[in-house]
């Protein structure tokens, strides 16, 4: 089944919405003027019963034919309309009183309409009868004032009758004219919404179009720019955003993989050239053999760590969940500063430890982050520069410190400093090392909600920020 378009489903929620506010509308207004008719021709029965009770002979006893001076209002002439005398007896005739050309009623006995209102078969008040068959208003008033001389005791009430074809004619010329209006306006609304929505939404088709080439291949594809910032706009931006930063992540993954093939050719290369002179028999015996092995033992650990560290690399970036567990970063630091004096004791290192400093997270993570920055500061500074460590409590962080007093980093090395690979400019080959060890430091550190920066000054020192347990 072919799905329904977005344009389809945005027209059809209008036009439903507009459908049922055009019916709400012509429903209200048609009960609205239903209520008006009745009422004005209640109030009309009202003041011709009232006017009929008035003009009532005192002395008249009820002769049939006679009849009473009176005429209808104009609204009420015509055909059917009419006015009963009702007699307190049953069988008594009934006289009908009308003017002005209307028909006039003469009913007596008991299947007469006076007589179904001598018994009590209508009730008093207002009431719908079909008269001659026609639907009918009628209005059934008593005399039951004594103290009204005026009244012509021969008479126990009277009655008035008005069709209601009037305001029914009018009530169906009112639902014609709203069916024709309402249609007229849907079919309006559903051409105007049909052109505005194809206007809005022109942009989306461009933007389908660039997401599209971009899927193709296209990684220089973009999406134009609406003149106006609205929902589309917005959403053209943040693609295109979108676009840039998976441009730049494509980018660093290349720049990624090259420099890891690059650092992992060079010990491979060197492990294959060894190989190659044992096999070939160019080694000399038995002293060439061991310098051939402990020279392939040290790059094939060199591979290892450097595999480890990318691996490493690539689970903080799946952001996979480390250890939780309750760790003493100063107990750590002097545990790493311990080993430290042991790899190079002529080196002045100091560590700052005021007692405990605990944080909540991965122990051997922590111990790397440690290890890497003091590592660091041993392998780029010069022998003898002095190193300090330092563990403090703000507030509620944890903050390591490792600082050194050598010729400090250049101010083009800083803002790379925490990239993958990345090499100072005074890096000596002799020292350097695959360039992810402060890497590794700012994904760990990040991993742990914390921050590492590269304080300004003289020399090199690296703070790092952890939220305390």
């Amino acid at each position: 089944m072919k799905p329904i378009t977005l344009r389809a489903r945005l027209l059809a929620g209008i036009v439903l919405l507009v459908t049922l506010g055009l019916v709400g509308t012509d429903v209200a207004l048609y009960v609205t003027l239903d209520s008006y008719l009745k009422a004005r021709l209640d109030d009309d029965l009202a003041a011709t019963a009232e006017e009929l009770r008035q003009n009532i002979d005192p002395t008249f006893q009820g002769d049939n034919g006679f009849e009473i001076a009176f005429t209808f209002p104009a609204r009420l002439a015509r055909p059917a309309s009419g006015a009963l005398m009702v007699t307190p007896g049953r069988g008594d005739d009934i006289a009908l009183a009308t003017g002005g050309g209307i028909r006039t009623y003469e009913e007596s006995g008991d299947g007469g309409l006076g007589a179904r209102f001598t018994r009590g078969e209508v009730p008093v008040g207002y009431s719908y009868l079909d008269i001659e068959g026609v639907p009918s208003r009628v209005l059934y008033r008593q005399f039951d004032d004594p103290d009204d001389a005026t009244i012509n005791r021969a008479f126990s009430g009277v009655v008035v009758v008005a069709p209601r074809d009037t305001n029914q004619g009018t009530l169906n010329q009112l639902l014609v004219t709203e069916v024709i209006a309402s249609g007229v306006a849907l079919v309006a609304v559903a051409a105007l919404s049909l052109a505005v929505i194809r206007i809005g939404l022109r942009p989306v088709g461009a933007i389908a179009t660039a997401a599209a080439a971009v899927a193709a291949g296209d990684r220089d594809q973009r999406i134009p720019a609406p003149r106006r910032q609205d929902e589309i706009g917005r959403l053209a931006g943040v693609l295109n955003q979108a676009f840039d930063q998976r441009r730049t992540a494509e980018d660093q993954l290349r720049r990624f993989v090259a420099d890891a093939s690059h650092e992992l050719r060079t010990p491979m290369t060197t492990i294959q050239g060894w190989a190659d002179l044992y096999f070939q028999g160019a080694l000399p015996q038995p002293d060439g053999v061991e310098v051939a092995m402990t020279r392939i033992a040290e790059k094939s650990a060199e591979v290892g760590v450097l595999v480890e560290d990318l691996l490493l690399l690539a689970r903080l970036d799946e952001r996979r969940p480390l250890e939780q567990e309750t760790v003493d970063v100063a107990a750590l630091a002097a545990e790493v500063c311990a080993d430290a004096r042991v790899l190079d004791a002529d080196r002045p290192l100091t560590l700052d430890d005021p007692g405990p400093a605990t944080i909540l997270g991965d122990p051997e993570r922590i111990r790397q982050v440690v290890r890497n920055l003091v590592g660091n500061a041993f392998r780029h500074t010069p022998e003898g520069t002095a190193v300090r460590v330092a563990v403090t409590t703000v507030s509620d962080r944890v903050v390591l410190t490792v600082s050194d007093d050598g010729p400090g980093i250049p101010d083009a090395d800083r803002e790379h400093l925490f990239d993958r690979f990345y090499r100072g400019s005074t890096t000596t080959p002799s020292r350097a090392g695959a360039g992810l060890g402060l890497a590794i430091v700012k994904a760990i550190v990040q991993a742990h909600d914390g921050t590492v920066l590269l304080e300004p000054g003289r020399g090199t020192t690296f703070t790092v920020s952890l939220p305390g347990a």
